[in-house]
């Protein structure tokens, strides 16, 4: 009876066993299959949860641009070709200032038209009515000046005849002959001597040169080139009785104070300049990239001599308007 009873106990503990292996292997595959198991839409708000409680990453895109980056784009080929073919500065409208007034340069219209002067017997004084009258010209004789020199338009003119001439050219060497000279001021043709015409008269021009040159090495060569050729040795800092040029280099322009004649030399060489270019290039205007001038050397400014030499050579101030 005992061993029957025993073998009935072993028998009911191996299957109990079995038991509690069957549910431990179900428990375990439990979480498993309850994951499988969810609806999209219960999958979803258990994705949004996980989301919300997960830490934000950070992206390239959120964080700041590095130097380096900064450096390449400044120091791209494609930028470089960009500024160093920027195109010519064209030459300015406008090739000095002041401009004449209206009525000035309606005086100065009249003063470069082509005329033929035939001159006979004639007084200065009556010559100049003469003028005055033909081409509708207020003309005003500075007799003060021209006694202190021992001056009279009351002496005859030497006979000379003149065509296809402008009037200003004509009149400007009729009164050269008489040691006179004239100028445009209020509108009215003032005749006085050529001592007071170029040693006490002086205006102030500003010129636009920014056409002209790269840069302020440029600007010290074409200074260096206009006291070379206009009235040279004749300029000074502080003497009120030389000829004075400034160079304003941010505005690529020249301050000039000088006489008619000078000024008419001025303008003159720098028209030459302009030409020199338009025909050659010499001057290749503003578009040089900033800070990268170089210093002047004396081959550029014996580069600058040789060129203006052709221009001293071939009589600089023998055209240009609007000055006297």
């Amino acid at each position: 009876m005992l061993p029957k009873i025993a073998s009935m106990k072993s028998d009911a503990w191996a299957s109990s066993r079995w038991r509690l292996v069957l549910c431990g292997m179900v428990l375990f595959a439990l979480p498993t299959w309850h994951g499988s198991a969810q609806t999209p839409d219960v999958a979803e708000k258990s994705l949004a949860k996980a989301g919300r409680n997960a830490q934000p990453q950070k992206t390239a895109v959120d964080s700041p641009a590095k130097p380096k980056a900064s450096q390449e784009i400044a120091t791209s080929p494609r930028q470089a070709v960009k500024v160093n073919t920027a195109p010519l500065t064209a030459p300015p409208a406008v090739e000095f200032h002041p401009q004449p007034s209206e009525v000035e340069q309606k005086v100065f219209d009249k003063l470069n038209q082509s005329v033929t002067v035939d001159v006979k017997n004639q007084t200065m004084q009556g010559l100049l009515a003469e003028l005055a009258d033909r081409y509708s010209l207020n003309i005003l004789v500075d007799d003060e000046k021209l006694e202190e020199e021992s001056l009279t338009t009351a002496a005859d003119v030497k006979a000379v005849r003149f065509t296809g001439v402008t009037l200003r050219s004509a009149l400007k060497v009729i009164l050269e002959r008489s040691k006179l000279g004239f100028y445009v001021e209020d509108e009215i043709v003032k005749v006085t001597t050529l001592t007071e015409l170029g040693l006490s008269k002086w205006w102030t021009r500003t010129y636009p040169v920014g056409d002209l040159v790269c840069d302020n090495d440029d600007l010290i060569v074409l200074t260096f080139a206009i006291k070379e050729i206009v009235t040279p040795g004749n300029w000074g800092e502080d003497d009120p009785h030389s000829s004075q040029i400034t160079s304003v280099p941010s505005v690529g322009t020249l301050v000039v104070r000088h006489t008619l004649t000078g000024h008419e030399q001025v303008l003159n060489l720098v028209r030459a300049l302009r030409k020199t270019k338009a025909e050659s290039g010499v001057f290749k205007g503003l578009s040089k990239p900033s800070g990268t001038s170089a210093a002047v050397s004396g081959v550029e400014r014996e580069s600058v001599r040789d060129r203006t030499a052709k221009v001293k050579a071939g009589g600089v101030g023998g055209g240009g308007g609007g000055f006297f």
